[in-house]
Parts: structure tokens; sequence; C-alpha cells
């Protein structure tokens, strides 16, 4: 969830609203979006929701995963996110690779 007022002013628009429901069961009714972004030299994209003033901004676990970053909650860290993809139609067929590694090949 980001700030209206900032993604707005940087040309970002709502594609409609949606209601939300928090951790504590509250509902809200926020604008849905998605965004095109880079953290240092790595680009992804994510939804966004449009936050209003008594909203906290968050990065969520799409936007990092976009990013291929991973939450490492014991190092209390982020580490790049390890890609697997299943393999179909060649010779691997049915395996699970790691796609970093298959990109590779």
């Amino acid at each position: 969830m980001g700030s209206r007022h900032i993604l707005e002013n940087i040309g970002i628009r709502p594609l409609e609203r949606r209601v939300f429901t928090l951790a504590n069961g509250e509902r809200i009714e926020r604008g849905f979006g998605g965004a095109i972004f880079e953290v240092e030299e790595r680009r992804g994209h994510a939804p966004v929701v449009f936050g209003e003033k008594e909203d906290k901004c968050l990065l969520g676990m799409t936007a990092l995963e976009a990013l291929g970053l991973e939450v490492m909650l014991l190092r209390e860290n982020l580490s790049l996110w390890n890609f697997y993809c299943f393999s179909q139609g060649d010779e691997n067929e049915g395996e699970i690779v790691n796609a970093k590694e298959a990109y590779k090949k």
C-alpha cells in the first residue's frame, strides 16, 4: 500500500476500487492498480493499493517476490529468492528445476 497522493503524482492511476480486509478484521475500500518499480537495479511489477492519509505504507510479499527477494525472518533481512518452475515439454518434463539455472543453459 502506498500513498494515493504520491502514486498519483508520479502518474500511477487506480484501475478500480476494491474492498480489503485488514488483519484486525476491519474492511476498507481503496483504489487498486499496478506499478513497475526499481530498487537497487532490480526491477519488478506488482499490484498497488492507493492508501489514504490514515493508512501506513507497506511493501508486500508480491512486490518483494517481483524483485526476486524473500524475507528471511530468523535473520531479519532480505535475500535473493530461488526461482523454481515446473518443467514440461522437454527432456526434464515433470521435474522441478531452478529457473535461474535452467536459464543459463
